[in-house]
């Protein structure tokens, strides 16, 4: 229990003393063309256990997209994490969907799940650190700051929408290479 929980201490200081330089500006990306439906799948492949574990059906409607300019692995890390939380949020069953749309100079992937949603007095407060929905205890309430602080660094945005009772969509947009 000790060592378990010495883990999980240590996860936490690691992720704050990541978010806090991230705030600082000292975030150092690689830049490079990046294709985000590659990453969306690996994203796929590596949660695919917990994805079949909750009996959830997760579909990727993505087709060609245009690349990106950015740090795979930074990317990875948003999508691992708005795909974790959709998981985690979706009931056994329930679907969890994955769609981009393209504008003139920019991309946007939303992740959508059907799970019980955000309250709207939440929702302007999801991405600041230590946050969680009410009633969901499953991590630090890091991870959707940590993402917004990487979808700055790569000069996009990214949003939540939300209607209790009917999931939640969180969307990225990346301006195109």
């Amino acid at each position: 229990i000790i060592v378990e929980e010495s883990n999980r201490m240590l996860r936490q200081v690691n992720e704050l003393l990541e978010l806090s330089r991230m705030q600082a500006g000292q975030l150092k990306l690689v830049r490079e063309s990046v294709d985000l439906k590659d990453i969306l799948q690996r994203c796929q492949e590596i949660l695919a256990l917990r994805l079949e574990e909750k009996k959830i059906a997760a579909f990727n409607r993505i087709d060609a997209i245009p690349a990106v300019t950015g740090d795979a692995d930074r990317l990875e890390d948003v999508f691992c994490n708005l795909l974790d939380n959709a998981i985690k949020n979706t009931p056994q069953g329930g679907n969890i969907s994955i769609t981009s749309s393209v504008s003139d100079n920019s991309l946007s992937i939303s992740v959508e799940d059907n799970g019980p949603g955000i309250p709207p007095e939440q929702i302007p407060h999801v991405f600041d650190r230590f946050q969680q929905s009410a009633g969901l205890r499953t991590g630090f309430g890091l991870g959707l700051a940590i993402a917004h602080e990487i979808v700055l660094a790569h000069s996009g945005k990214i949003e939540v929408s939300s209607n209790p009772g009917q999931g939640a969509r969180f969307t990225v947009t990346l301006p195109l290479s």
